[in-house]
C-alpha cells in the first residue's frame, strides 16, 4: 500500500548508477589493499578469545552473496531519487572507508585457513581478490547496511522475512570465515550509521528541534560509560549508543536515530541497541497500559507504539492510516504493509516544529474523511498527544486551544501538552 508506483525508464539509470558505485568499491579498495601490503606500520587489533570463534567454510556463500544484492538493490530502487540516495551513501561510504584504511591501517591479527572441498573456489577468489587488510570499519558490513534499506523498504510478507534472516547470515559471515575481528564489524555499524545520517533520505527529514537539557543528560551518561571503558571495553558500546542520543537532541535532528521507512537502519539498530534495549524495558509497563488508545474525535484514534497483535487488531477493523511520531523505534510490520502508513520521525520530549506539526494535521485531514487514523508516539502521551489537541482546534471540533488540551486531557490521563 504504501509503495509508490514504479518509474518508467529506469534500466539505464540504474546501470551507469550501479557503474558508477561499482568501480569506486574496486578502485578504492583495491588500491587501500596493495598499498598497505607494501607498509611496514600495520598493526593488529583484537582481543584473544577471538581466537576460539569457529572457522565456518560454508559461510562464505552468505559473505560472496552480498555481491548480488549490492547489484540487486539498483534495480528495485523505484524512483531516480531513490537511486541518487543510494549511489551517493554507498560511495560516499566507500571513500570514507578507505581514507580510514588508509590512516588506521589493520592486518588480520591470525593466518586464514585454505578449506578444501566445494568451498575451496570461493575462497580461492576471495583469496584472491582481498588481502587480510582493509579491516576497520568493515566495509562490508557497511554496505550491507546500506543496502538493506532498499530491501527492506520495497520487500513485504515473506519474502522480506526470508531476506532480512540472510542479512544476518552477511554480517555473522565476516567474522565466521575469519575474514574481520570483531572491533571491526563494529566500526562498519558505526560508518554505516554514520553516512545515511549525513546523507538522510528527504521524504524523513524534519525541522530541527534542539534539546540542550536532555543533550547534556544523554552526553553526561556518554562520558560516564566512556570513562568505564578504561576498566571493561564493553561500556564502549553504551558509550557510543548514549553519545548518538545526545547528537540527536544537541542538534536537534531526529534523523540521527536511523529511522526511514518505519524501521531503524541495521547500522543505527546495532549502535543504539543498549539504549533501545534500557528504554524498552522501562517503557513494558506503558506497554500493559489499557486502552492501548482512545478516540479524541470521530475516526481519529490517538495511543502508544502497539505490539504486533494490538496492530492486526486495528487493521482488521477497517481501512486505516497510521501517522507515526516516533524517531527511536520500529513500527510493527502489518502498519506498513496493511495501512496507510506515514512515518514523522519527532524526538522524545522536545516540541515539535510548528511546520512539522502541520505536516501531521495535514496528513490527519487528507485521509480521515477515507480511513480511521490512528496517531501514535512511543507512550501516547506527549507528541500524539500534541497533535491529538492541534488537530481538535484547527477542525474546529474544539473552540480554541485550552479546549482541545482540555479534551486530550480527558481521554488521556497524564498527557504532557
Amino acid at each position: 500500500m504504501n509503495r509508490t508506483p514504479r518509474e518508467p525508464g529506469l534500466l539505464w539509470p540504474a546501470l551507469w548508477r550501479l557503474a558508477v558505485a561499482g568501480a569506486a568499491f574496486v578502485l578504492i579498495y583495491g588500491f587501500c589493499n596493495r598499498y598497505t601490503s607494501t607498509r611496514d606500520d600495520v598493526g593488529t587489533w583484537f582481543w584473544e578469545w577471538e581466537r576460539h570463534i569457529p572457522f565456518v567454510k560454508e559461510m562464505v556463500v552468505p559473505y560472496w552473496s552480498l555481491d548480488l544484492f549490492f547489484i540487486g538493490a539498483f534495480f528495485l530502487c523505484s524512483s531516480k531519487a531513490e537511486l541518487n540516495l543510494l549511489t551517493k551513501r554507498l560511495v560516499a561510504v566507500t571513500i570514507a572507508s578507505g581514507i580510514c584504511f588508509l590512516l588506521f591501517p589493520l592486518e588480520m591479527g591470525f593466518p586464514r585457513p585454505e578449506p578444501s572441498g566445494w568451498t575451496a573456489p570461493l575462497f580461492k577468489v576471495l583469496y584472491a581478490n582481498d588481502m587480510p587488510y582493509n579491516l576497520a570499519p568493515s566495509l562490508h558490513i557497511s554496505l550491507r547496511s546500506l543496502v538493506w534499506t532498499v530491501y527492506g523498504a520495497h520487500l513485504t510478507g515473506l519474502t522480506r522475512k526470508v531476506t532480512k534472516a540472510w542479512f544476518f547470515l552477511i554480517g555473522l559471515s565476516t567474522l565466521l570465515v575469519w575474514q574481520h575481528h570483531v572491533i571491526d564489524v563494529a566500526a562498519g555499524f558505526m560508518m554505516g550509521w554514520f553516512i545515511a545520517a549525513l546523507i538522510p533520505d528527504p521524504r524523513f527529514k524534519t525541522k530541527r528541534t534542539p534539546s540542550p537539557r536532555l543533550a547534556l543528560r544523554y552526553g553526561a551518561g556518554a562520558l560516564a560509560c566512556a570513562g568505564l571503558a578504561f576498566l571493561w571495553f564493553g561500556f564502549a558500546w553504551p558509550a557510543v549508543a548514549l553519545g548518538i542520543v545526545s547528537l540527536a537532541y544537541a542538534t536537534g535532528l531526529p534523523r540521527l536515530l536511523g529511522k526511514e521507512n518505519g524501521t531503524l537502519s541495521p547500522a543505527a539498530e546495532w549502535c543504539l541497541l543498549p539504549v533501545i534495549v534500557v528504554t524498552h524495558l522501562y517503557q513494558r509497563r506503558w506497554l500493559r497500559r489499557e486502552p492501548a488508545w482512545c478516540e479524541v474525535s470521530p475516526g481519529v484514534l490517538v495511543g502508544r507504539k502497539l505490539t504486533g497483535k494490538e496492530a492486526r487488531t486495528l487493521v482488521a477493523g477497517g481501512p486505516l492510516a497510521v501517522l507515526d511520531l516516533t524517531a527511536e523505534s520500529y513500527a510493527p510490520t502489518v502498519f506498513r504493509e496493511h495501512a496507510n502508513y506515514r512515518s514523522l520521525p519527532l524526538l522524545d520530549l522536545v516540541k515539535p516544529h510548528d511546520a512539522d506539526l502541520t505536516k501531521a494535521v495535514d496528513f490527519i485531514r487528507e485521509q480521515q474523511p477515507h480511513r480511521t487514523v490512528y496517531i501514535h508516539c512511543q507512550l501516547g502521551l506527549q507528541r500524539s498527544a500534541l497533535v491529538a489537541a492541534l488537530w481538535l482546534e484547527k477542525s474546529g471540533i474544539a473552540g480554541d486551544r485550552e479546549q482541545a488540551a482540555a479534551m486530550v486531557r480527558e481521554r488521556i490521563p497524564g498527557a504532557v501538552l
